[in-house]
């Protein structure tokens, strides 16, 4: 799953409908993440897509709020960055 969101944070600057298929491609293998839910709000929220952007950024939170103790420590940036992004949307 990892190069589904190295390519979709490579192409988000350029074309934004194809890094969102990349992190759906990676969303449907490796959903324990919170990057990359973090990556897709961010995505989503410069399309304008505002409502997905903050679903996408409590999705990453409720997933953190599910993940075991070591992984919560690996994870706990995103989670932190959509936290802010969330109550900025």
């Amino acid at each position: 799953g990892e190069p589904y969101l190295r390519l979709a944070a490579v192409t988000a600057g350029g074309d934004a409908n194809k890094a969102l298929g990349y992190l759906e491609a990676f969303r449907g293998i490796h959903s324990s993440s919170c990057e990359g839910y973090y990556r897709m709000g961010r995505i989503y929220k410069a399309l304008g897509r505002k409502s997905e952007a903050r679903q996408a950024f409590e999705e990453a939170l409720h997933v953190y709020r599910s993940l075991p103790r070591y992984k919560k420590r690996e994870e706990r940036g995103w989670a932190l960055r959509s936290f802010w992004a969330r109550n900025g949307v």
